[in-house]
């Protein structure tokens, strides 16, 4: 604590969270990610740690689905469920949980807000339609449930 005569001093950034946020950066603009920064897996739930880390095999450029997703774990009725595990990501944009979309393609929903997930969706080279107040995915982009299998 400063004493009332003391001059405060400008800490410098820590190397590692200056490399953290440019790392978070690059996710937003799209780029893939260098590296993986250590992640605290322990500090989720089973099921949740399970999902996110089934997320991490989504390439970028490609999306699926929420019901896809939990087929590709085996657990094809647990599509709500997979959709609350990404809801509660506390590693957005390194863990992409923005390349899963509903069953119809629209985006549904993001922490940030479903503009920035059509946006980050964009920078990775997915192609969007505008659906009304929404965005829809272009078919095309659709990595199906069972390219994943194997993998997750």
């Amino acid at each position: 604590m400063l004493k009332p005569w003391e001059k405060p001093f400008e800490a410098g950034p820590s190397s590692e969270a200056e490399r953290l946020l440019k790392l978070l950066g690059g996710a937003f603009k799209g780029q893939p990610l260098p590296y993986i920064p250590p992640l605290a897996w322990n500090l989720l739930n089973p099921f949740s740690s399970k999902v996110l880390e089934a997320t991490m095999n989504i390439p970028r450029g490609f999306v699926t689905t929420y019901g896809g997703l939990a087929r590709a774990l085996k657990l094809p009725r647990h599509a709500r469920a997979v959709g609350r595990a990404l809801a509660s990501n506390p590693f957005a944009l390194i863990v992409p949980c923005h390349r899963v979309v509903k069953g119809d393609l629209t985006l549904g929903g993001y922490a940030f807000g479903v503009d920035v997930k059509a946006e980050i969706l964009r920078r990775e080279g997915v192609k969007l339609e505008k659906m009304g107040d929404s965005f829809r995915v272009k078919p095309e982009f659709l990595l199906p449930w069972r390219k994943l299998v194997g993998k997750v």
